[in-house]
């Protein structure tokens, strides 16, 4: 084949890239799908290297179908320029190295959106390198490509770049190279028609230094040259890789767009900490920051309150905002963003109880805080703050469990409303519950989750109703459109039924001995109604709430009893009319069984 280089050229470059990523994407989507974010490989937790994986994918196989012509291009050529039908090299070079400057540009964007905008984000920088070599790589090919052509002693060159050029009849063939070799300098000059099967009228040749394209003309019998350039099944062929090279273009911009968006709308969201960031060390020698904000006077022999706070809980001081500022005009009263939430950096994953607890404790440790502690615990953090009294027996002064989680729930829960509990039963129904996190965490790079708050902002800033000002809604904003916000609500979601619960378990031992335990427990779960429970009355949730309401409530009854066992000094409080958020609902019962809890710890330690 006579001036194979160009096609050689091209088919090399897309198999190349076309081998290379492909393993690589295939890895990645498996990785997104089941990855449970272990270790420090993922310290970052924005699938950067997942999104960038993908766009690498789709380059790929455009880069494949770079092989075949530019049908789209030749066609948008010949409408705006219908005297011409042949055309220039350069638009054909000209459209490649755009696409080489899209490479450069994926990779130059995430240098500027973390690196400099945020903070620097190893897997980014890591990505945005490879991102520029290769459309470099693309950029540099491509000019050779060009050159060779350009240089070439056979003006025929141009249809081994793009073999749709290419017409397929030998004789036309042969007759447009031949006049394309004659004198390009004779620009007045036109040259005689010829005549092929049955005398038609085919081509008129204009010629210019500059230019060498040909004009097209019919023959007075009403036939035209397009009877050349009929479709085959190359043609065919060649107009769907097309459609598919477009398609992969404009998902291309769409999501390099929306991960630019998602970086910058961050970075504009950005809020100063309410407290102080504090360093801890995890697993691997990986360093972090928590946030921790403190309120009140310190005072020697008086207990310091620490709060944790439920899953999915994106800043603490906000949440607790009314019992913070209540609470620290007598005590010390201290509030925490767990990793990944809130200002706090993302953690050493798994987020299992264990791992937040000895994060936890490091921060209490690195505060100056490493005695006299009364732990409050809601929902999830109430599995939490047990763990810790349970390994750290000698900090914990007192315990306050506002409607906490139970290692058994799950199970319990099924069981009283006669789901099936065998393991495939609950390893489905699992992952059914964690499927909408895991989407989540996966399209958060992307702005899924930046868009949903932007179209649905009441519901999901504040969804407890309450009295927030601009400024917290501002810090929940933030802090619930981080791409480590959704990473870690999955991470600790996916964990508590089974590895934190386990852990929890495990560490029950003989309970907490006269260590004094407050229990709060929502009034709605055990009799509430449909309104009270935020359902409505037509929906099947309420179907189900009314129908299981008697089981629930015995479930309720019966892990209750087993929380206040784990303390010689245990009480009990129902909230009445109160939903799940007691701090929100009632945020008055909760303050009233602080102070009370704060009277018992302090006659415990003025009797040491």
């Amino acid at each position: 084949m006579k001036n194979w280089r160009p096609l050689a050229f091209g088919l090399s470059t897309s198999l190349l890239f076309f081998l290379i990523t492909l393993p690589t994407i295939g890895i990645s989507i498996f990785y997104a799908i089941t990855s449970t974010l272990e270790g420090t490989w993922t310290k970052t937790n924005s699938f950067t290297a997942f999104w960038n994986n993908l766009l690498i994918g789709l380059i790929s196989i455009i880069f494949l179908l770079d092989i075949f012509s530019d049908i789209i291009l030749q066609k948008i050529f010949k409408k705006h320029c219908k005297r011409f039908f042949i055309v220039p090299p350069k638009l054909f070079l000209l459209n490649r190295l755009i696409l080489s400057l899209i490479c450069i540009l994926i990779g130059i964007s995430p240098l500027i959106c973390y690196a400099f905008i945020i903070t620097t984000e190893y897997v980014a920088g890591i990505w945005s390198i490879l991102w520029f070599l290769l459309g470099l790589l693309y950029f540099t090919i491509n000019i050779l490509k060009y050159k060779m052509i350009q240089f070439s002693t056979s003006s025929e060159s141009i249809y081994y770049y793009d073999k749709f050029l290419r017409p397929t009849d030998n004789n036309l063939q042969r007759k447009l190279v031949s006049q394309n070799d004659e004198d390009e300098n004779d620009d007045d000059e036109d040259d005689e028609m010829s005549e092929v099967e049955g005398g038609s009228k085919l081509l008129r040749r204009e010629s210019s230094k500059r230019n060498n394209y040909y004009k097209l003309s019919s023959g007075s019998n009403g036939r035209s040259i397009n009877r050349y350039f009929k479709p085959n099944r190359y043609c065919m062929v060649n107009a769907c890789c097309k459609v598919c090279y477009l398609i992969c273009f404009v998902i291309i911009i769409l999501i390099m767009g929306l991960y630019i968006l998602q970086s910058i709308s961050f970075a504009m969201d950005k809020v100063e900490p309410i407290g102080k960031l504090v360093s801890v060390k995890g697993k691997d020698n990986v360093n972090y920051k928590l946030h921790i904000d403190c309120r009140g006077e310190f005072k020697e022999n008086i207990p310091i309150i620490v709060i944790d706070s439920g899953l999915a809980i994106a800043s603490s001081s906000v949440y607790w905002k009314e019992i913070l500022n209540t609470i620290s005009q007598t005590n010390r009263i201290c509030a925490y963003d767990r990793a990944g939430y809130g200002f706090s950096e993302s953690g050493y994953m798994p987020r299992t109880s264990l791992q937040i607890v000895e994060d936890l404790n490091q921060l209490l440790q690195n505060s100056n805080i490493t005695q006299n502690i009364i732990l409050i615990g809601h929902s999830f953090g109430g599995l939490n703050v047990r763990l810790f009294a349970s390994l750290y027996k000698e900090k914990v002064k007192g315990l306050l469990l506002v409607d906490p989680s139970h290692e058994d729930q799950f199970i319990d829960f099924r069981n009283a409303t006669g789901q099936p509990i065998d393991k495939a039963s609950i390893d489905a129904a699992l992952a059914a519950a964690n499927l909408p996190l895991n989407i989540n965490r996966i399209t958060t790079p992307i702005s899924s989750y930046r868009m949903a708050i932007f179209m649905n902002q009441e519901q999901l800033l504040n969804p407890y109703n309450q009295q927030l000002t601009e400024s917290d809604l501002k810090k929940v904003r933030f802090a619930m459109g981080s791409n480590a916000y959704t990473n870690t609500m999955y991470s600790e979601g996916s964990n508590f039924n089974t590895i934190s619960s386990d852990q929890v378990r495990n560490a029950r031992g003989n309970g907490f001995g006269d260590i004094p335990l407050v229990l709060l427990t929502a009034g709605v779960g055990i009799n509430g109604t449909c309104k009270e429970m935020h359902m409505k009355d037509d929906s099947k949730d309420c179907e189900e709430h009314l129908k299981y309401l008697k089981q629930n409530a015995e479930v309720i009854y019966s892990e209750s009893k087993d929380v206040l066992s784990l303390s010689n000094r245990s009480y009990w409080n129902i909230v009445w009319g109160s939903g799940h958020n007691i701090a929100i609902d009632r945020p008055d019962v909760v303050i009233e069984e602080i102070y009370k809890l704060l009277e018992i710890v302090e006659k415990d330690l003025n009797n040491i």
